[in-house]
């Protein structure tokens, strides 16, 4: 996996996302000046956050730069996001389904 970014998966390029080891509690979609502090403040706060940005090359140049060394996780494709949001969507706050 070294030297492979995300963008490169929307390229064909066969890329195992961390996701598929592990779950990540929250989902978050754009990593402008907002979202990345959003993110870095949920993972401060022990959350394993996924993170989707359209122009894939910020999600690389994030997890190389402010999010390293944390439980950030890149999702090239928005696929773990999508599927996290789904997932709590279908729950109560109770955790229980609909």
């Amino acid at each position: 996996m070294a030297g492979t970014t995300f963008g490169d998966a929307l390229t064909g390029v066969a890329l195992e996302i961390e996701m598929a080891e592990g779950s990540c509690d929250i989902g978050l979609i754009g990593l402008a000046v907002m979202g990345q502090n959003l993110v870095l403040n949920m993972n401060d706060h022990g959350y394993k956050v996924a993170v989707f940005n359209r122009t894939t090359s910020k999600v690389d140049e994030f997890l190389n730069d402010e999010a390293k060394g944390t439980k950030v996780v890149g999702d090239a494709l928005g696929q773990g996001v999508v599927c996290g949001v789904e997932a709590a969507a279908s729950r109560d706050v109770n955790g229980e389904g609909w």
